[in-house]
């Protein structure tokens, strides 16, 4: 289903009403009596299930499945004033931010049918329950760290969608987008688009994980061990994707010989291991000039500590190339606040202002 309205929260307020027909039509008698409503955000979980609660009382009806007694032993439990108010109207919740025990009491509301309406964020579509129907309200959502609209990913998308699958009874699904994306959807939907990996943009901390773990010894061990992965298949498959020139099987090859030899020279030069050749394989490959050596990968401590504890190599490189025994305080927290795993926080609406007073209030300011 389709709008043709360009205002975002203008367009998820047009859908409100369809999706609340959508549940409204279920038929209990044919084992359709729950619904996941997927919505962009927490703030839409809370608003929304206020809209549906009107047209519920409008229409004089209810979506709780349960007698009043039976539900408040769980009211109690529940920490949230404002889910308390949408469960006793049959409507649950799922946001990341929510509290571990409310989560709980809802999923076991929802499970059992006490629950009709489960309002769920994108980020929960990972580990929501089942359910008869799943309805997407819009399929964006707002970036902050891009200050703007960005579109679900295929995959979060087929999370949402999987989630229609309840055994005994029909499922259907029902997607809210703009009219832009109508056609665009149809085609996924039905042809079912291959994905592709980008396995290759994170090879460096696999490898780091790889050598500490035993697995990865030297470069053959390097190559043997893609031949092993979705992004090995996918070059056979799509070559030209991955930049691929020769697409024959000595092109391949040279191509994932070539991409491990980079990741493994940018790991040396990073200090994160080293590439020894022992004295037996050296005295062993003298009488053979053309054969290639293969030197046998040692683990350094930076590696290591990136294993341990699973921090990209591009943070511990940053850290031992910055980080000195004259280092202070001032110096060692922006070192730690440029870490590459921050970069993927996002900052959401109206937080640039908070942070900036927050900002305006540190003792130490950053020199940049």
């Amino acid at each position: 289903m389709s709008f043709d309205i360009n205002h975002n929260p203008s367009l998820l307020k047009a859908m409100v009403k369809p999706a609340y027909t959508q549940i409204q039509e279920m038929d209990p008698e044919k084992g359709e009596d729950k619904a996941i409503v997927f919505v962009p955000s927490r703030k839409q979980c809370i608003d929304i299930s206020v809209e549906f609660i009107k047209y519920l009382n409008r229409d004089e009806t209810s979506w709780l499945n349960a007698e009043d007694e039976l539900l408040k032993p769980y009211l109690k439990k529940i920490t949230d004033p404002s889910l308390k108010s949408c469960l006793v109207h049959g409507i649950g919740y799922f946001h990341k931010g929510m509290s571990s025990g409310d989560q709980r009491m809802v999923e076991k509301l929802f499970s059992v049918g006490a629950l009709t309406c489960l309002l769920a964020t994108k980020e929960t579509c990972f580990y929501c329950p089942p359910a008869n129907a799943v309805i997407v309200m819009s399929t964006q959502g707002y970036e902050g760290r891009e200050h703007r609209y960005v579109d679900y990913s295929i995959s979060d998308l087929l999370e949402m969608v999987g989630l229609a699958r309840l055994p005994g009874s029909s499922a259907k699904c029902v997607i809210l987008t703009h009219c832009s994306q109508l056609n665009y959807y149809k085609k996924f939907l039905r042809e079912s688009l291959p994905l592709e990996s980008h396995f290759n943009y994170f090879l460096h901390d696999a490898f780091v994980s790889e050598i500490n773990g035993g697995v990865i010894n030297s470069r053959q061990d390097c190559v043997e061990w893609l031949t092993y992965t979705y992004f090995y298949q996918r070059l056979h498959h799509n070559p030209s994707f991955y930049g691929v020139k020769n697409s024959s099987g000595i092109g391949i090859s040279e191509y994932l010989s070539e991409l491990v030899e980079s990741t493994l020279d940018d790991l040396a030069k990073g200090k994160m291991i080293e590439l020894n050749i022992s004295e037996e394989e050296d005295a062993g490959q003298m009488d053979d000039e053309n054969e290639e050596k293969d030197p046998e990968i040692v683990a350094l401590n930076g590696s290591r500590i990136a294993a341990y504890y699973g921090v990209s190599f591009i943070t511990i490189q940053g850290f031992m190339e910055s980080i000195t025994s004259k280092t202070r305080m001032k110096r060692l927290l922006e070192i730690i606040s440029s870490a590459y795993e921050l970069e993927a926080i996002p900052i959401r609406n109206h937080e640039d202002q908070l942070l900036s007073r927050i900002y305006n209030g540190l003792p130490t300011k950053p020199t940049s």
